[in-house]
């Protein structure tokens, strides 16, 4: 991963110590593109600035932020619709962002090693974040998503090592991307690498393709993936999960892809399975099972005659006689 180069901007015109290059004389559009060298800890983007009798929106942040190491907190009004490249590169101070409702687009690197900022709020408008947003943002603790993004590109929150908690509840089945077009939810590889406090994640039921994206999370200890109508595909890549997870609540079927040589179990240290409604085969189990839930509507298990550690099963099944099938080892 290659680390973003500083660029001298020109600017047009400067207001309050916030400085601004004109997009568009006929929609009378600006950029911030830069600030003063006095400009106060705390920097408020306004929805629209007055130059030379005329009113321009302000639609999009440059690199403005750029290694800028005093800043403490942001505040972006309503009007901004793209977060540029590196916008805040190694804005190291930075504490506090607050983000538009009208934002669409955060690209990559914007946030790259903004070391004190310790949450972040998506608004529900962004519907694309480009690759190695949040990387290293090593006081992250908090993320909320918004619910229209439904592609979390590679290295998203790599290095996060403090990120305990994502909220991210994207449902929709196809999602615009510039660089991945109507794909059905995707986490792409090493989104969360590295997110060494991170006890939990959460699926999203419109999420169908999960590519690697967990190696170094050494605290992961709970997966949930939610309730669907479809099924999701889990792909190994550049390496394996990280085989810490205890804890699964399966609510849809999924299956295992592996695309490098050799082979890794998943979950091999998994010790509860709680498998959903909307599940009605699930073809193997790996890990030390301890307890095992199944749904309504299951049909068939695979064979749990090396589950050695197996203390219960509890079925929900209208007819589980008839509805279950055992392997004969069970």
């Amino acid at each position: 991963m290659g680390m973003i180069g500083a660029e001298t901007y020109a600017y047009d015109f400067e207001v309050n110590k916030i400085q601004y290059t004109i997009i568009s004389f006929d929609d009378l559009t600006v950029s911030v593109v830069g600030l003063n060298e006095s400009v106060s800890k705390i920097v408020e983007i306004p929805s629209n600035v007055e130059y030379k009798n005329k009113i321009f929106s302000v639609t999009s942040i440059g690199r403005a932020f750029y290694e800028k190491d005093n800043i403490e907190k942001v505040i972006i009004q309503n009007g901004v619709n793209i977060i540029e490249t590196a916008a805040f590169y190694k804005c190291t101070s930075l504490k506090e962002i607050v983000l538009p409702n009208s934002l669409n687009i955060i690209k990559d690197y914007a946030f790259y090693n903004c070391r004190s900022l310790k949450e972040i709020n998506i608004p529900d408008n962004v519907t694309s974040l480009w690759e190695n947003v949040f990387q290293n943002c090593t006081s992250l603790r908090s993320a909320y998503i918004s619910k229209k993004i439904g592609v979390l590109p590679e290295y998203t929150f790599q290095d996060c090592i403090n990120l305990t908690s994502i909220n991210w509840n994207y449902t929709q089945e196809e999602s615009y991307n510039e660089d991945y077009q109507n794909v059905t939810g995707v986490i792409y590889m090493e989104a969360f690498r590295g997110c060494s406090s991170l006890k939990t994640l959460i699926i999203p039921s419109g999420v169908g393709y999960v590519r690697g994206g967990f190696s170094g999370c050494a605290s992961l200890d709970s997966l949930i993936i939610e309730d669907g109508d479809y099924q999701l595909s889990i792909e190994i890549a550049a390496s394996p999960i990280e085989d810490t997870i205890k804890n699964i609540y399966l609510g849809r079927y999924y299956r295992y892809k592996y695309d490098y040589d050799g082979y890794y179990p998943p979950f091999t240290q998994v010790k509860h399975l709680v498998v959903g409604n909307k599940v009605y085969n699930v073809p193997y189990f790996f890990g030390k099972l301890e307890t095992l839930t199944l749904g309504t509507s299951i049909m068939k298990i695979g064979d749990l005659s090396k589950q050695l550690s197996l203390q219960y099963i509890k079925l929900h099944c209208n007819n589980p006689p008839e509805a279950v099938e055992f392997s004969k080892n069970t």
